[in-house]
């Protein structure tokens, strides 16, 4: 087959490369939505073990070192929260 001033040949490769990113951008989609789930699995656990560990404390009052709370003073920053 001959092809004049390659513009077949220019349009094939247009093709394989939206095909490539296609395929990339499915390939992230699915995994950013393993990782999702998996961080939702994750918070949803750390609620529950926060839950049954104030339970256990029944109203008991958790004492904290000074450095213990900086470093929950912290992560609160960095999560956007205003520690209390």
């Amino acid at each position: 087959m001959r092809y004049s001033c390659g513009v077949a040949l220019a349009d094939r490769s247009e093709s394989v490369a939206s095909w490539s990113a296609a395929v990339a951008s499915l390939l992230l989609m699915m995994v950013s939505g393993w990782v999702h789930r998996h961080q939702l699995l994750v918070i949803e656990f750390l609620q529950v073990e926060n839950r049954r560990l104030k339970e256990r404390l029944r109203g008991k009052r958790i004492r904290l070192t000074d450095a213990e709370r900086a470093l929950l003073a912290r992560k609160a920053k960095a999560a956007g929260r205003s520690p209390a």
